[in-house]
C-alpha cells in the first residue's frame, strides 16, 4: 500500500506538496536508488513519465533493467531512451512491460508501422516474443501481448482520453497492480481495461471534449466497481 516518487529535489517540491499521501525520495544516482529499493523492498518500479531524456537518465534506467532484479513497467521518457538501447533488455531476465504509443512504439521497432491495427498487433507480438517481454500498443483498441503468445485486445476507452498524462495513470495503474503480485499480462490487461472504463465514466460525466487526466483518476474507484460486478476481475 505504499507509493514512493522518486525524482530530482525540484519535482519533489512540486509534487510532494501536492500529493502529500506520497513518500517521496531524492535521486542522486542509479546507485542510491538502486540501494534505496533493495533496502524498501520495493516491487515494482514504473520509470519514464515525465523524463527528458539525459545520460545521467539512461544510466538509471539501465541500471534499474540490469541490476535491480525489479518488475518494470516502462513508459515516456524512459521508452525513449530505451528504443537507442535495445540491447539493455536483452539479458535482463525481470519482468518488464513496456506501455508506448504508436510513435514510442515506431521508434522501438526502428520501421514505419502498418496502418491497419491489427498488422499492429502482430507486430506488437513479434517485438513481445523477440525481447521476451509483455508490451501494451496504446490506441484506439489498446493491444496487450505477451511473450508467450497471449493477446488481449481492450474495448474500453474513448477518444477524449488522448490527454496529457493519460497514459501516465495507465503505466501507473499496471505498476500497481504488478506489486500486488498480478502476473504482468493480466496487470496489463486489467489495467488498460480499468482505464478504459474510467475514461469512459468520466466522458460521460464530463464529455470528452471537456475531461482532463485527473477526471480519469476520478472515477478508477467506480470503474474498478463495475470490473468487479462484471466478473471479469
Amino acid at each position: 500500500g505504499l507509493v514512493t516518487l522518486a525524482a530530482e529535489a525540484a519535482v519533489l517540491e512540486t509534487i510532494g506538496a501536492s500529493q502529500p499521501e506520497l513518500l517521496t525520495h531524492g535521486v542522486t544516482s542509479p546507485e542510491a536508488l538502486l540501494d534505496y529499493i533493495a533496502e524498501r523492498r520495493v516491487s515494482c518500479v514504473v520509470i519514464g513519465p515525465g523524463m527528458v531524456p539525459n545520460q545521467q537518465l539512461a544510466d538509471l534506467v539501465a541500471a534499474l533493467i540490469n541490476q535491480a532484479d525489479i518488475q518494470l513497467v516502462i513508459d515516456g521518457g524512459a521508452l525513449t531512451m530505451l528504443a537507442q538501447n535495445l540491447d539493455w533488455i536483452t539479458p535482463a531476465g525481470v519482468p518488464i512491460v513496456l506501455t508506448p504509443h504508436p510513435g514510442e512504439f515506431k521508434r522501438l521497432t526502428g520501421r514505419e508501422l502498418p496502418t491497419d491495427r491489427a498488422d499492429q498487433e502482430s507486430l506488437a507480438a513479434d517485438f513481445s516474443r523477440d525481447h521476451d517481454l509483455t508490451l501494451v500498443l496504446k490506441g484506439n483498441s489498446s493491444y496487450v501481448c505477451s511473450s508467450n503468445g497471449q493477446s488481449y485486445r481492450n474495448d474500453t476507452g474513448n477518444p477524449g482520453m488522448a490527454t496529457a498524462g493519460s497514459g501516465d495513470v495507465l503505466a501507473g495503474l499496471i505498476g500497481a497492480l504488478m506489486a500486488q503480485a498480478t502476473a504482468p499480462f493480466k496487470a496489463a490487461s486489467i489495467g488498460v481495461r480499468l482505464h478504459g472504463l474510467a475514461g469512459d465514466q468520466a466522458a460521460q460525466a464530463k464529455t470528452q471534449p471537456g475531461m482532463i487526466t485527473s477526471d480519469i483518476i476520478d472515477y478508477l474507484p467506480s470503474a474498478w466497481l463495475a470490473l468487479q460486478n462484471d466478473n471479469d476481475v
